[in-house]
């Protein structure tokens, strides 16, 4: 997968920065087998909520063996209000902040991680509207550690829905990856 066409636009609240510069041969499956890797050997679990994305990232998940021994849940909000609630989110803190907010995003990855006990929680916030057909969509990714909260804000330049998701998923495996490895 081609990484080209994301950039961080603001760091984390805890002051750090996460770039995205790909090794070589650096593609998203194998920052996903890294991540598995890692999790594995610590005992470690991680939850998804995913609304840009649209299960996309959970399937990249799913490609690797073992990988039920550390996903403890994966939830897809496309539209509809029926599963905010499952992630403590009420119709009023989505009509203060909207679901492309970076409050949504770090509500859904507390949700999440309160829902399944999950060690991280990785919350991908944003929705693909037409915006994205013209090239550019900015989208929030929020990480739950056991130690800290981290929301970024990610854009990316892709025209069509495939791969404005491949790209986030890029991003949100890479920054995921950096957090593990800070986090050792």
């Amino acid at each position: 997968m081609n990484q080209g066409g994301i950039r961080a636009i603001d760091g984390s609240p805890d002051g750090a920065h996460y770039t995205f510069q790909g090794g070589a041969g650096e593609n998203v499956a194998s920052l996903v087998a890294m991540c598995v890797a890692i999790l594995l050997r610590r005992g470690q679990t991680v939850a998804f909520v995913e609304v840009l994305t649209g299960g996309m990232l959970s399937n990249l998940w799913h490609c690797e063996a073992d990988v039920d021994r550390i996903l403890d849940g994966t939830l897809v909000i496309s539209g509809g209000e029926t599963l905010w609630p499952l992630l403590g989110i009420t119709e009023v803190f989505l009509e203060n902040f909207g679901a492309s907010s970076r409050e949504v995003a770090l509500a859904i990855a507390e949700g999440i991680r309160e829902l399944t006990g999950s060690n991280f929680s990785i919350a991908v916030g944003g929705v693909a509207d037409r915006r994205f057909a013209r090239g550019n969509c900015t989208f929030w990714l929020a990480v739950r550690t056991p130690i800290r909260k981290i929301v970024q804000k990610i854009d990316v330049d892709a025209t069509g829905r495939d791969l404005l998701r491949e790209r986030a998923c890029y991003a949100v495996c890479k920054i995921f990856l950096q957090i593990l490895f800070e986090e050792e």
